[in-house]
């Protein structure tokens, strides 16, 4: 009869009996089982292999550092004292490599991760186009984490970033260049640890030097035909623009097939996604933005994780690291750090036949219906009343009564002028039903008013916009103008003058330059495109222009004979 012992409740005293030759069978119980279900390798990385793929023979070869390396399945230990190898065959897409029992095996059915009847090993992607292998990922996964738990981050968190990293933009000459630090990113179990190097040790890439800037060398991914990736080698740029033979290309979509197209002006901007990834040699990628845009804020807007397509690329295995938005000239325009981001899962995007671009809408938006046009296009609304700017207490009313409307910068086409919506507040407020002047400026960093104020004998109209925030300071900055005015007083309208400005941050206006014409025609007489240059000399982005335009009649002087004045300017001063 067994020996029993006494236990105690947690209230003390005894309270009952416990078995201890069955608490101990319990424990071997547990014991039995964890042994039996260990899969995987040793230590991570294992330091006694290493793993190779040769693109001519399409062979994947796994080799000991030193006389042996092990691996267990299901508790089995197993023990290999030479290379192995496994051929795929010259099949598009993705391979599994694997061990199963003592046998390394090939396979393009994807394999679960809960799956403890088999030692991961690595994936290949082969490109039987070109004959390459695009990627080798590490997938030693050691087994010291248990299958289930394995399987459980790898479908709800993926690859997680844990420290280093750090990128850095190249500047005058290096425009276009990136640098980036060594770090770490873990892919459930393993500890990817990203060096910089010559490439020929595991996780080893020329990532630059981020403190006397050098470039890093990344490869560029992009999705080609139905289902292929394919992989530009690394350069000094992370983005392919055909050695600058081209405009920095995007992975474009016409159903249903992909392609690495240039794109359609030097004035667009594409998305390049920095990734940190399990390749054994390139753990640094490039994945090419899958849309064109219009403007940096478009880029910016329509550019998400949510909109990638990774089609049969292994995403868990992925951890976005930087978004960084270049003009398609090849020039630097943003960055943002995405290391602290999680991982979204990706896939669920259907592209339009068409780029997607935030300059394209319907004709309402958050709940906004744009206003039929009197004479041009419609500008699409958005909501931002902190991009509001008022050059003086004229605006206020304007302003209040357009909040509904502001902050619209997203434009049909660049080329299009502005429309004009109605009657300036002032106007309608002081009874000028014949005296108009209104003027829209529509920008991207916003609308910042419309009006006129009054003088002695005569009128004169103000308009402001601000600098955009990704303006190139210094730059020239052209507007071109559609005016017309209907003369019901007085015949002699001779000319009219704009005059421009610049101020920033409150301080007085100071005069840039003056844009004179001369206008004798007919009454209702309209004029297009006129152009303004705003010499860009001492204006930075955020600044705040200011067009001061007067009519005046053949003795110079300013009158109230204007009927209506409109000044349409198109969203151009980008550069």
């Amino acid at each position: 009869m067994p020996r029993s012992v006494v236990d105690f409740d947690i209230r003390g005293g005894r309270s009952k009996e416990a078995n201890l030759p069955d608490q101990n069978a319990q424990r071997l119980e547990q014991a039995a089982h964890a042994l039996t279900t260990k899969s995987g390798w040793g230590e991570d990385p294992p330091s006694n292999v290493s793993i190779s793929f040769n693109n001519g023979t399409r062979t994947f070869t796994i080799t000991p550092s030193g006389s042996t390396f092990e691996y267990w399945i299901q508790g089995v230990k197993y023990t290999k004292s030479s290379a192995e190898t496994v051929i795929i065959t010259d099949t598009e897409g993705l391979w599994y490599i694997f061990y199963s029992k003592n046998t390394l095996t090939a396979s393009q059915s994807i394999w679960d991760n809960g799956d403890g009847s088999i030692a991961f090993v690595a994936t290949v992607h082969w490109d039987a186009t070109n004959n390459v292998a695009i990627t080798v990922g590490w997938e030693l996964h050691p087994y010291d984490m248990g299958v289930d738990t394995h399987k459980y981050l790898h479908e709800s968190l993926g690859t997680q970033y844990e420290r280093g990293l750090g990128l850095v933009e190249g500047t005058g000459g290096d425009d276009g260049k990136v640098a980036i630090d060594g770090g770490r990113i873990h892919d459930e179990s393993i500890v990817i640890v990203i060096i910089d190097g010559g490439g020929s040790g595991l996780w080893e890439q020329e990532l630059g030097n981020t403190s006397s800037f050098a470039a890093a060398q990344i490869p560029v991914y992009y999705r080609s035909g139905a289902t292929a990736w394919r992989k530009y080698s690394a350069g000094d740029y992370p983005f392919y623009d055909n050695s600058g033979g081209d405009n920095v290309h995007y992975n474009s979509y016409s159903a249903p097939n992909w392609a690495s197209s240039a794109a359609s002006s030097s004035a667009k901007y594409i998305a390049m996604w920095i990734y940190g990834f399990h390749d054994i040699s390139e753990p640094v990628i490039a994945i090419m933005g899958q849309i064109e845009s219009n403007t940096l804020n478009a880029a910016k807007n329509a550019n998400t994780l949510e909109t990638i397509d990774f089609g049969t690329l292994p995403f868990s295995e992925m951890k976005i690291l930087y978004r960084v938005i270049f003009k398609s000239n090849g020039t630097w325009a943003h960055t943002e750090d995405m290391r602290s981001v999680n991982n979204v899962p990706g896939g669920t995007y259907v592209p339009l036949t068409h780029p997607i671009s935030d300059d394209v809408f319907d004709s309402t938006w958050d709940g906004v219906t744009t206003i039929a046009p009197s004479k041009n296009s419609v500008y699409d609304m958005v909501k931002d009343e902190d991009d509001m700017v008022s050059d003086s207490a004229v605006h206020g009313a304007t302003q209040q009564s357009i909040k509904a409307y502001d902050d619209a910068y997203r434009v049909l086409q660049h080329n299009r002028e502005i429309t004009p919506f109605g009657v300036s507040p002032q106007d309608a407020a002081n009874g000028r039903g014949g005296g108009n002047c209104f003027f829209w400026d529509i920008l991207i960093e916003g609308i910042v008013g419309f009006g006129e104020t009054s003088k002695t004998g005569g009128k004169q109209c103000l308009v402001n916009f601000k600098v955009p925030s990704d303006y190139v300071d210094g730059t020239d900055i052209t507007l071109q103008i559609s005016w017309g005015c209907e003369n019901t007083a007085n015949p002699n309208v001779t000319d009219y003058n704009i005059i421009a400005y610049y101020a920033r941050d409150g301080a007085a206006k100071v005069q840039t330059n003056n844009f004179n014409a001369t206008w004798s025609g007919p009454d209702n007489s309209f004029h297009n495109n006129e152009t303004l240059t705003i010499t860009g000399t001492n204006i930075l982005s955020g600044d705040i222009i200011v067009l001061d335009i007067k009519m005046e009649d053949d003795n110079n002087a300013v009158k109230t004979f204007m009927s209506e004045c409109t000044l349409l300017i198109p969203v151009n001063t980008r550069t």
